[in-house]
């Protein structure tokens, strides 16, 4: 039975029961994506508190109407405050559970619908009539208390895999400290270099993209500095150039272990370790470790990712761009090669690891994917 959102939903703002002292306010970048719970509130000053919010309780469930956050589901476990543009929804429980209404505001068969109905050039956003006239399959209390439990099996599930993943990463930048000291103090008194003396550091380069040959039916990769994220590459985000496109533009292939760094825009000082071969565009520094015996590209790629804040003091809160002269000149200790070596082999063990993690991540993601199809599709 399908029945319209409205019928069994409410936009009612909670009560919060004591505001003579402090409240919660809540931060959406502190919601956890697959469930919905949140992580962490803000604490604040309630005659701080502007006009703009809503009040929302432990009966709502909250639905941001607004990008960025569009689609954004929190299922709050304690009464406060958000920002105006989270609605806050109050399911009538004897028809439709909380934590049901949660997974349905998520389902592809509404996103879909509330996507295709958003307005507004400059700040757009979902309209409260369209979300209150959408039409949801409604099976019995009984029937969704069973859906429920299975999603939220798998949900916890997910969260548990990445969760697992964040943990080894940090495995691996704790044992980077414990190996090899505080890089800023040097207090094991390591040799200094810069980046330009041991290394070979270029950039990359773009075929004009109105030669659809440099582009069309390409097979040799080419990334962009969004790819530069801090991580490992094992494969690109499906873009490819020609032989011909190469041949005609400043792109360079770089071979894996090539450590990148971004050197424009958001990504700016974050760096990528190849595992495979590519070229990149112009806003990518490509550093050849391989040229130099005395590293590890594991090693490098690490130690360059501790300079980060050299990167931010660029420009002075203006926009920021880094050219190879900056890149070249930036300091390099030299630890000795057979402890590089060691940090390497644990990095490359913590690969193998996550790969494992990470193809359970997405069996469990495929399958969530099927059951919100099957329940909600």
């Amino acid at each position: 039975m399908r029945v319209r959102l409205g019928d069994v939903c409410t936009i009612k703002q909670g009560v919060v029961k004591d505001t003579s002292n402090s409240v919660w306010l809540l931060n959406l970048d502190k919601v956890e994506s697959e469930t919905g719970k949140i992580i962490e509130f803000q604490y604040v000053d309630p005659n701080k508190i502007g006009t703009s919010t809503c009040q929302f309780d432990t009966g709502n469930v909250l639905y941001s109407k607004l990008r960025p956050y569009l689609n954004k589901v929190v299922l709050p476990d304690k009464e406060g405050f958000a920002t105006s543009e989270m609605l806050p929804i109050r399911p009538d429980t004897t028809r439709i559970l909380r934590e049901y209404l949660t997974y349905y505001l998520r389902s592809p068969e509404f996103v879909a619908y509330i996507s295709d109905k958003v307005a507004g050039a400059k700040m757009p956003r979902a309209r409260t009539e369209d979300l209150l006239n959408v039409r949801l399959q409604l099976p019995t209390l009984d029937e969704q208390t069973d859906i429920v439990k299975i999603l939220s099996i798998v949900s916890i599930l997910i969260t548990q895999r990445k969760q697992q993943l964040c943990q080894l990463d940090d495995l691996v930048k704790s044992q980077f400290i414990e190996m090899f000291g505080d890089l800023h103090s040097n207090r094991f008194l390591w040799p200094k270099s810069t980046l330009g003396m041991e290394f070979v550091v270029t950039s990359g380069g773009t075929p004009s993209t109105g030669n659809e040959e440099y582009w069309n039916n390409g097979n040799i990769s080419w990334i962009g500095s969004n790819m530069c994220q801090n991580i490992i590459l094992t494969e690109n985000d499906g873009k490819y150039i020609t032989k011909q496109g190469f041949e005609n533009s400043s792109a360079k292939l770089y071979k894996p272990g090539c450590v990148l760094i971004a050197l424009v825009g958001a990504t700016i000082g974050k760096t990528a370790l190849l595992r495979i071969k590519t070229t990149t565009n112009q806003n990518i520094a490509g550093i050849d470790v391989n040229c130099n015996e005395k590293f590890t590209s594991e090693f490098v790629f690490y130690y360059i990712q501790s300079l980060y804040y050299k990167f931010m003091e660029i420009g002075d809160g203006q926009f920021k761009m880094a050219n190879l002269s900056f890149i070249r000149g930036l300091e390099l200790l030299c630890p000795p090669l057979e402890l590089q070596e060691r940090f390497a082999s644990l990095v490359v063990a913590t690969e193998k690891s996550k790969f494992a993690i990470q193809k359970s991540l997405e069996t469990l993601k495929s399958l969530k994917n099927a059951l919100m199809q099957q329940y909600f599709g």
